[in-house]
């Protein structure tokens, strides 16, 4: 809401799969840092995936498990809204409507 407020999207944002992604009844719903890691081992004891170490080893993990929902990613170039020809434009690299608002960091 605080972005529609301030300019940088309009209500169809919420109607969007990129941002609003509702799980199936057979998604796990619960996450943790090390649950992929650790569901990777049970299911083959020879693996020995090690555990996220930090904040960024674990966002990462997350992002990888479920590509849609990829709220901590860094870069945005690899998400698969990207491939989506309506949305090319809709969300990425937009300035605000309203003046006040702070400028976005630059996208590498």
């Amino acid at each position: 809401l605080i972005a529609m407020r301030e300019g940088w999207c309009d209500l169809d944002l919420l109607l969007d799969p990129y941002f609003l992604h509702f799980p199936k009844r057979a998604d796990e719903v619960a996450w943790y840092p090390g649950i992929e890691a650790r569901t990777a081992n049970i299911a083959d004891p020879q693996l020995n995936r090690r555990e996220p170490t930090d904040l960024i080893e674990a966002l990462a993990e997350c992002d990888a498990a479920d590509p849609w929902r990829t709220h901590y990613r860094l870069h945005h170039a690899g998400h698969p809204a990207r491939r989506i020809a309506r949305l090319a434009g809709k969300f990425f690299n937009m300035a605000a409507l309203n003046p006040n608002a702070p400028p976005l960091a630059p996208q590498p």
